[in-house]
């Protein structure tokens, strides 16, 4: 039976979550299997996408809107247009934990760390993310392999693999050991919501004290969808 779904378009990926909390995830390369599940099981999408999408990507049974920036309640701080997915999580995670303030790790194609108070998005950074930053040894290097990120447990590497591998996890656990020192300093001893998310996030999960969320963004286009729903 077809219903009312949210969906998230990124660079690498295509997430979507109905409003009876089913899950579906496509390689966004997928583009005929994405198109079969949203002429099959879609008769309503609200949606983000951080890429372009074709013309007619949609079939004419499905009704879509698109979310941007001016539709999620929250101000912004940032010095130019904020990417919509880095607004839709810190939104999202307002309504997670107890505090006015959160801070998100959202570990994708690029690794997105975002500081929020209240109604309010603050600023943040922007790095590489875990797989595209494997990718990028292996081009740039003479002898480094094409590896996807995986977990690994041990601390020092002995193999050229298991010290790509710590080095990723390293990265993505400094970025959140950063953000945490950070968040002191500006939020000085006020209580602090930790949110990870993201398709890379379960490399760093059980080693730091955030809560781990990967459908942070799609539960924020939900709350999304209930506000405009409310100011109609």
């Amino acid at each position: 039976m077809r219903g009312r779904w949210y969906g998230k378009f990124g660079n690498s990926r295509a997430s979507f979550l109905s409003s009876s909390e089913e899950e579906r995830h496509f390689e966004i390369e997928n583009s005929k299997e994405i198109k079969k599940f949203l002429r099959l099981k879609v008769r309503e999408l609200i949606y983000i996408s951080v890429i372009d999408l074709p013309p007619h990507f949609f079939s004419q049974e499905t009704r879509s809107k698109r979310v941007t920036r001016r539709d999620i309640p929250l101000g912004s701080m940032y010095h130019g247009a904020v990417g919509v997915d880095r607004l839709i999580n810190s939104y999202s995670a307002g309504f997670l934990g107890s505090s006015k303030h959160r801070v998100v790790l959202d570990c994708g194609t690029a690794t997105c760390v975002d500081f929020a108070s209240d109604n309010l998005y603050r600023g943040g950074w922007i790095s590489v993310g875990a797989e595209t930053g494997l990718r990028a040894l292996h081009e740039n290097t003479a002898r480094l392999p094409r590896l996807k990120p995986k977990k690994i447990k041990m601390k020092l590497g002995r193999t050229t693999y298991e010290s790509l591998q710590i080095g990723i996890r390293e990265s993505l656990l400094g970025q959140a050991l950063e953000a945490e020192k950070i968040a002191r300093k500006i939020f000085g001893r006020s209580k602090v919501d930790f949110i990870l998310s993201g398709g890379w996030a379960h490399l760093i999960a059980d080693q730091v004290e955030w809560r781990h969320e990967p459908l942070l963004g799609l539960l924020g286009l939900k709350k999304v969808d209930e506000y405009r729903k409310t100011r109609q």
